[in-house]
């Protein structure tokens, strides 16, 4: 990726970010007035964010273009559990699995620190590169980049692109163009690289999550490392499971204690299964959690 001074880009960047302190309408107005100010501008390569500098270039990527007017990710309750466990995490090894433009990968290396290793599997070369620029910008050389998808066998893996999300996946890709990359078992990839039991991993990889997770199952049974996972209940339809065989999988793997991470009422006790498009699941050992989660925390929406 060419190197791109974003020095210029700060004054503009910040100014775009103060679209949140007029007096837009709420709800599906000031959503339009974001867009407006995101879409329809070209936004610069390369940006600051409450992880770092990143590189955002797809006016029509819903979420680069929420990270780009707001600075962070709208996954606020996910933020919040991350930022308040900076004491637990230092040192820690973190597998960040489905990076995107890098903003989990690079807030992930700040909290873990030099002692500690984040390692960001990518299944599209593309964004691969953005993160490897973000890891030379931010000077984070503990963050290492793979370039493949995390699944349950060996060879090559055909997945969807979805242009409007920046999302990659398996399900659904009679309307997506596609791409080959190579599929990386978990487990053997660790062995093979010498990678410390992580301490938590963190997923979002479009209904991928079921198959995924398997391809690390001696390393889970083993470690117990917090799961911090985006739940695809559709996209696990399409790939053959659902969201109920997943939690059944999981909680045979260890004691795990299990809660959603819901926007307004924070960490709650996991009961009936979302029906939610996606959700945020949390799993923790009963006897070693990693991470300090206070229940029924109120977590402010995002703007």
């Amino acid at each position: 990726m060419a190197a791109v001074d974003p020095a210029p880009h700060r004054a503009w960047t910040l100014g775009l970010r103060a679209w949140r302190r007029f007096p837009w309408p709420g709800g599906r107005g000031r959503d339009r007035a974001k867009v407006l100010l995101t879409r329809h501008v070209q936004p610069p390569r390369a940006v600051p964010t409450a992880a770092g500098w990143l590189v955002l270039e797809h006016g029509e990527d819903t979420l680069e273009r929420h990270i780009l007017a707001t600075g962070t990710h709208w996954e606020t309750q996910v933020v919040r559990v991350l930022t308040t466990n900076r004491d637990r995490l230092a040192g820690a090894t973190v597998l960040d699995v489905g990076g995107h433009v890098g903003f989990y990968a690079l807030l992930l290396a700040d909290l873990v620190g030099p002692t500690g290793r984040v390692v960001a599997i990518e299944a599209h070369h593309e964004l691969c590169d953005r993160i490897r620029w973000a890891r030379e910008r931010n000077e984070r050389p503990w963050l290492e980049i793979v370039h493949g998808a995390a699944s349950d066998h060996q060879g090559p893996l055909t997945l969807g692109l979805d242009p409007d999300r920046g999302h990659t996946t398996a399900a659904g890709m009679a309307a997506a163009a596609t791409f080959t990359v190579d599929a990386v078992r978990l487990d053997e990839w660790s062995a093979d690289h010498g990678t410390a039991d992580p301490a938590l991993v963190l997923m979002d990889i479009e209904g991928g999550e079921d198959a995924a997770l398997r391809s690390m199952e001696a390393t889970l049974r083993r470690a117990a490392p917090d799961l911090l996972l985006e739940v695809h209940p559709e996209q696990l339809g399409e790939l053959g499971t659902s969201q109920e065989a997943l939690i059944a999988w999981i909680r045979d793997l260890a004691p795990y204690e299990l809660v959603t991470l819901d926007h307004r009422r924070g960490a709650v006790a996991l009961g009936v299964l979302p029906t939610a498009g996606s959700w945020h699941l949390l799993a923790q050992h009963r006897e070693r959690p990693h991470l300090r989660v206070e229940p029924a925390t109120e977590i402010p929406l995002s703007p």
